[in-house]
């Protein structure tokens, strides 16, 4: 049977809202980022732009509302 490729529908959103808000409780992120864009959105607003980036978009954590790309494990980036 085939599937229709094309733009998703809103049940499909719904569902990638659901799998990446949960991965990303299950390994304790706030949310998601995209640093080049300075945008950011929680686990229980993902995606509000409508347009989720699976390039640019990373795991995130908020302090004092503001999103932050979660840092490899020590803390330290490798650029550095």
């Amino acid at each position: 049977m085939a599937r229709d490729m094309g733009v998703a529908s809103k049940s499909a959103t719904a569902d990638l809202h659901g799998i990446v808000g949960a991965w990303l409780k299950y390994h304790g992120y706030d949310g998601l980022c995209c640093p080049d864009h300075e945008c950011g959105c929680g686990r229980d607003d993902l995606f509000p732009c409508e347009c989720p980036n699976t390039y640019e978009c990373v795991p995130a954590f908020c302090q004092e509302g503001l999103f932050f790309p979660a840092t490899p494990e020590g803390g330290e980036d490798d650029d550095e």
